[in-house]
C-alpha cells in the first residue's frame, strides 16, 4: 500500500484524537487500567503522545501569505476541564508558522481561518 496522502494523514490524526477524547473504540474498559485510580493503560499514553506530536504539523491550517488572521483555535490541552474546546482570536502567521503567543503554545492549534486583517 502507498503512503496515505497528506489529507488522509490529517484525517487519521483527527479521528484518533476524537476517539481518545471520547474514549471511543478503546475496549470495554475504555482504556482505563485501574477503575479505582483512573490509571490508563500504557498504550493510551503512547497514542496520546503520537497524536500530540502530529497535531500541529498535520491538523493545523496555514494560509499561503503572512499576516494577521482571525481564526478558530482548538484547545487540545486545557488547564481546567471547563475551558472551551474551541475559541476565536487573532493570530499572526510569519509566512511559515503561526506565532502562538499569549499562552497558546503547546496547547492549541489553528483549525479554521475566518478572515485576514
Amino acid at each position: 500500500m502507498n503512503e496515505p496522502s497528506e489529507e488522509a494523514q490529517e484525517t487519521i490524526v483527527g479521528m484518533v484524537d476524537y476517539c481518545l477524547t471520547r474514549r471511543v473504540g478503546m475496549g470495554m474498559d475504555e482504556g482505563i487500567k485501574n477503575l479505582e485510580t483512573g490509571e490508563e493503560h500504557s498504550w493510551v499514553t503512547e497514542i496520546r503522545e503520537w497524536v500530540e506530536s502530529n497535531k500541529n504539523s498535520m491538523l493545523e491550517v496555514r494560509p499561503k501569505e503572512p499576516g494577521f488572521y482571525f481564526v478558530t483555535l482548538y484547545q487540545y490541552k486545557k488547564e481546567k476541564p471547563e475551558h472551551p474546546d474551541y475559541f476565536r482570536d487573532w493570530m499572526q502567521l510569519d509566512g511559515e508558522q503561526w506565532l502562538y503567543d499569549g499562552g497558546y503554545e503547546g496547547c492549541c492549534y489553528v483549525c479554521f481561518i475566518h478572515r485576514k486583517e
